[in-house]
C-alpha cells in the first residue's frame, strides 16, 4: 500500500512542473475524500485514456495534464457526476502538445520578448534558441501570487510570459530576467529521482545567481507582486 501521494509524469507535457504540482494537489484531495493511506497520480498526455481510476493493487488515478488542475470536477467524475465530465471534456486540448503554436506573439504593447530573449541568451554559453511568447490571461482570479513565466521542456520548447508584465510600470530588465529564468529550465531541465522531482537543480540555481539582475529582480518582485496580482485580478474579473 502506498503511503502519501506519489506523482508520476508520462508523455510530452506542456509544463512538467505544473503537472507535478497539480498531481500532488489532486492526490491529496483524493486521499482525504476517500480516507486512503496514500495513492499514486499519473499525469499523462494520452489522447484516449484521459481519466481512469482503480483501487487494486493500490489506489491509482490516471489523468490528462489539462484536467489535473480541476480537482473538484475530477473527483466529481469519480463519484459518477456526468455534468462534471462534460465540463472536463471541454477543457481537453484539441492540438498536439508537442507542437509549437504558430500564433506566438513575442511583441507586446510595451515589451518585445524577441529582443529580450536575444539579450538574455548572451548570459549563457551555447544557449539554445527557444521561441518566446506572451501567455494568455488566466480564467481564474489570482489570490496572493502569480506564475510570471512558464516553459515547455518536453517536445518542442516554448516559453510563455505572463501578460501582466507587458506594462509601462514593469522595467524591461525585470521581464528579461523572467525570460532568463524560464530559459534556464531548457538548459537545466528538472531532475526526476526515485522519490522526488527537483525542478530547480543545483546547476540551475548557480546559473541563476550569476545573472547580474538576480538580486534586484527578486527584490523588485517582492515589492510589486501585490500590484501585479491586483492588476491581473482586475483584468480577469472585468
Amino acid at each position: 500500500m502506498l503511503s502519501g501521494v506519489e506523482v508520476r509524469l508520462r508523455g510530452a507535457l506542456p509544463s512538467p512542473s505544473d503537472a507535478h504540482d497539480a498531481g500532488q494537489r489532486l492526490g491529496r484531495r483524493l486521499v482525504l475524500r476517500h480516507a486512503l493511506d496514500g495513492c499514486r497520480v499519473t499525469v499523462n498526455a494520452n489522447k484516449r485514456r484521459v481519466l481512469a481510476w482503480r483501487l487494486e493493487p493500490f489506489p491509482e488515478l490516471f489523468v490528462h495534464w489539462s484536467l489535473a488542475p480541476w480537482a473538484d470536477d475530477v473527483l466529481a467524475v469519480l463519484d459518477g457526476d456526468r455534468q462534471a465530465w462534460i465540463r472536463l471534456r471541454d477543457r481537453l486540448p484539441s492540438h498536439d502538445p508537442e507542437a509549437v503554436p504558430t500564433d506566438t506573439r513575442p511583441r507586446g504593447r510595451v515589451h518585445d520578448l524577441t529582443e529580450l530573449m536575444r539579450t538574455q541568451r548572451e548570459w549563457l554559453t551555447r544557449a539554445p534558441e527557444v521561441p518566446v511568447t506572451w501567455g494568455r490571461w488566466p480564467r481564474m482570479v489570482p489570490r496572493r501570487t502569480l506564475r510570471l513565466g512558464s516553459c515547455t521542456t518536453s517536445g518542442a520548447p516554448l516559453i510563455r510570459i505572463h501578460p501582466v508584465l507587458d506594462h509601462e510600470d514593469v522595467p524591461d530588465w525585470f521581464v528579461g530576467f523572467v525570460v532568463f529564468h524560464e530559459l534556464l529550465h531548457v538548459v537545466f531541465p528538472p531532475l526526476v529521482g526515485a522519490s522526488r522531482r527537483v525542478v530547480h537543480p543545483r546547476s540551475f540555481r548557480m546559473a541563476e545567481r550569476r545573472h547580474p539582475d538576480h538580486a534586484r529582480a527578486l527584490a523588485w518582485e517582492r515589492r510589486h507582486v501585490g500590484t501585479l496580482v491586483r492588476r491581473c485580478a482586475e483584468r480577469v474579473s472585468g
